[in-house]
């Protein structure tokens, strides 16, 4: 097994290699970790791969060190990213069903000055129309 150094070193010569090494390396890591927040193996494959998508971005400029915090924090960050909006995408159900079912007991938003408007408004238009 590569050592993070040399990892780093092909990130900054832009070879692909060092993806390839850093997923031999730390695969199990960040699979681990990512299943746990979002608790689906597609799902927490789609954030390893990002994430390693990001490092490939972010590390020319920077040095991470140690490397393996630095994909972890990637993992982790991307991978609670997936569990809120799947959470925001399962309480928007929940409460759209609420809703509907106690749509009826709600209180009608027009008022009683409403409806008279409403009905005078319609016999002035009507009146006016028959002359």
């Amino acid at each position: 097994m590569i050592d993070d150094e040399k990892i780093i070193d092909l990130f900054f010569k832009r070879d692909q290699q060092g993806i390839r090494e850093l997923d031999i390396k730390y695969r199990k890591i960040c699979h681990n970790l990512s299943y746990n927040i979002v608790n689906s193996r597609q799902d927490a494959e789609e954030c390893v791969n990002d994430a390693y998508l990001g490092a490939w971005n972010a590390i020319p400029p920077t040095r991470p060190n140690p490397l393996l915090s630095y994909i972890v924090k990637i993992v982790r960050n991307i991978s609670l990213k997936i569990y809120w909006r799947k959470e925001a995408a399962k309480r928007s159900g929940h409460y759209t069903i609420a809703l509907q079912e106690i749509e009826s007991c709600i209180a009608d938003q027009k008022t009683v000055e409403d409806e008279i408007e409403a009905r005078e408004l319609a016999r002035i238009i009507e009146e006016f129309w028959t002359r």
